[in-house]
């Protein structure tokens, strides 16, 4: 999946990753490229979105390695540049690339239900 300023992550089947789940909203978060790194925003979910086991109030700045829980009925896992050597086994594995030509950043994240 090509990541072109963000990805979407939500119900609604417009969403780069799309969770079919009434615990996940509409449109739930989205992750951007920020100041070098990736961002990643709840937006003003009921459920909520946690990183690592604890809620972010409205935006954090993943680093490598981080579990993100959508709505606590998907946990995503976070990898950036070729940092991904690890996972749990039977996730989708999804390639996503930053826009831009040079210095384009890539994120790796592992989907599971």
């Amino acid at each position: 999946m090509e990541l072109i300023g963000g990805a979407t992550i939500g119900r609604a089947p417009d969403n780069s990753i799309c969770i079919d789940d009434p615990g996940v909203s509409r449109y739930h978060s989205i992750i951007e490229e920020h100041d070098g790194g990736f961002r990643l925003n709840d937006l003003g979910t009921r459920n909520g979105t946690n990183v690592n086991g604890a809620p972010i109030s409205s935006q954090y700045d993943l680093r490598d390695g981080d579990s993100i829980s959508i709505g606590g009925v998907c946990r995503i896992e976070f990898y950036s540049g070729d940092s991904f050597t690890q996972g749990s086994r039977g996730a989708e594995e999804q390639r996503s690339r930053g826009a831009g030509e040079q210095g384009s950043h890539s994120i790796q994240l592992l989907v599971c239900t």
